[in-house]
């Protein structure tokens, strides 16, 4: 979906995210999103919550297929710290 202009005035600073926690209901998805503790404090931090439409999350999931697509294309396999690479249908369990 193209808009013509994306207002970011109330943008924060951001938050670099590595834990991610999505749940359901009838009329929402809840994606929170957070930081995972080091070896001294192991608490995972949250930072933030979206609350999103079905059709919201649909909208999420093919923009984040085809980002991941593009790094990809451009550097190569995604691989997790033992360099062992994530398949594209390892994450997709069926799911159309």
């Amino acid at each position: 979906m193209d808009y013509k202009e994306i207002d970011r005035s109330n943008l924060g600073k951001g938050e670099y995210a590595d834990f991610f926690k999505v749940w359901h209901d009838f009329v929402a998805f809840y994606l929170d999103y957070g930081q995972v503790g080091t070896k001294d404090d192991e608490k995972v931090k949250v930072f933030s919550r979206i609350i999103t439409s079905p059709l919201g999350a649909k909208l999420l999931m093919s923009a984040l297929w085809e980002s991941l697509n593009d790094y990809s294309d451009r550097f190569g396999d995604i691989r997790d710290e033992e360099g062992k690479v994530f398949r594209d249908d390892e994450f997709t369990h069926g799911n159309k």
